[in-house]
């Protein structure tokens, strides 16, 4: 399958509620089985899209926000993930709206699934389809 130049982005905290990296090894956050669902029917094997998956924890944090995120998705470099910044605290809108600005998002989005309506509608606003789940 080819794989097109663009993504399916999904907000890390729409795809896992109460997401802790010390709770989630513990097995103390609810996953959105639904969404995962989506997630993985998209990947670029099988429908073709890029996967870009954002998240307001640090930096810092990368590796074990990668293993969460294989223990879900079953796959491990299969996507791009855009963190915070370890000493960046600005409103997490505000640094969404940098990635779109400044390049950091390297593909056009074709949807956005958020867990926030205000972040969806934030999407909405720069032309993006978003999906407040």
């Amino acid at each position: 399958m080819t794989v097109e130049d663009a993504y399916m982005a999904f907000e890390l905290g729409a795809i896992i509620s109460g997401i802790d990296l010390v709770s989630e090894f513990y097995g103390n956050s609810s996953y959105n089985w639904n969404l995962i669902q989506v997630l993985t029917a998209l990947r670029p094997h099988r429908a073709g899209y890029r996967i870009l998956i954002t998240t307001s924890i640090k930096e810092s944090k990368r590796e074990e926000v990668k293993k969460l995120i294989s223990n879900f998705m079953g796959f491990e470099e299969d996507y791009d993930l855009l963190m915070r910044a370890d000493d960046d605290s600005r409103d997490y809108m505000q640094i969404k709206n940098e990635w779109f600005h400044n390049g950091k998002i390297k593909y056009p989005v074709r949807m956005f699934f958020e867990r926030s309506n205000a972040h969806a509608d934030m999407w909405r606003g720069l032309g993006l389809n978003s999906a407040q789940v």
